[in-house]
């Protein structure tokens, strides 16, 4: 018996070449009229879900089944299922909130970058009344202001040099007796600070988060081939009437 032809569900199947063609209406109308069109085969959606979410409801609903019909995999125990079901949807939880916290760590990284951008004018303006309108701007760079084109000096864009400006500010306005003024020392100290801390803890966010998005990978993965390996044991155990017991354990292709 040649096995590697059974109709497996989670393929999607495609007529063999030399299958007998059946010609439809429209070809016939077609070959009248002189046009061709090529004919399209049906899509077929997967019993096995592709989003991360469908994945877990997926699982969520296949498990009670699973553990009530005294069925088990070789490889992987109830138990152990259960946990990485358990453990994907802690992950999928703390992912939605870790987006929430970066998204508005970044919103105030901006407001800071423009904060920061019209400021800056303020200082020009003291080093210019310090050290005379034509010799203010060679002075610029002591307060981290960087020359962009002949007559353009700005604080750096890059928020890594960024903030290597803001501490050169620091110990520039601290150097030339700045520090009383309204945008002295008192005010480039506290947006330093700030701006320092949410640099680290961005920093610390995305690297959490690249090691969450590897561990969601295996999950997923693990989850997946249990899924695929339960259906077949559908496959094998109901040979009649599988697909309507896997529609009872949880597998509703329609949803995904």
């Amino acid at each position: 018996m040649d096995f590697d032809n059974h109709n497996n569900p989670l393929e999607v199947t495609t007529p063999a070449d030399d299958a007998p063609a059946t010609v439809t209406q429209e070809e016939t109308q077609n070959e009248v009229s002189g046009t061709v069109t090529t004919p399209t085969r049906p899509k077929r959606t997967p019993r096995i879900p592709v989003k991360v979410e469908d994945i877990i409801n997926t699982a969520k609903r296949v498990l009670p089944h699973f553990q009530n019909s005294g069925f088990s995999l070789a490889w992987m125990t109830y138990t152990q299922f259960e946990t990485l079901v358990l453990a994907l949807d802690t992950t999928e939880g703390d992912k939605k909130n870790s987006l929430a916290v970066r998204k508005a760590m970044t919103h105030r990284l901006r407001e800071l970058d423009a904060e920061i951008n019209r400021n800056v004018s303020h200082v020009k303006a003291y080093v210019r009344e310090k050290f005379g309108r034509l010799n203010g701007p060679p002075n610029y760079a002591i307060f981290g202001i960087e020359r962009l084109k002949k007559s353009t000096y700005r604080f750096p864009v890059d928020r890594d040099n960024r903030l290597r400006a803001l501490k050169q500010m620091v110990l520039g306005i601290t150097a030339h007796d700045l520090q009383n003024r309204t945008y002295g020392l008192s005010y480039w100290e506290d947006t330093l600070t700030e701006y320092e801390n949410l640099m680290l803890e961005t920093g610390e966010h995305d690297g959490n988060n690249a090691d969450r998005t590897r561990t969601k990978k295996h999950y997923i993965y693990q989850i997946k081939r249990a899924l695929r390996s339960i259906y077949k044991l559908l496959e094998a155990n109901y040979p009649d009437t599988f697909r309507s017991v896997a529609r009872h354990w949880g597998f509703h292709k329609e949803k995904h």
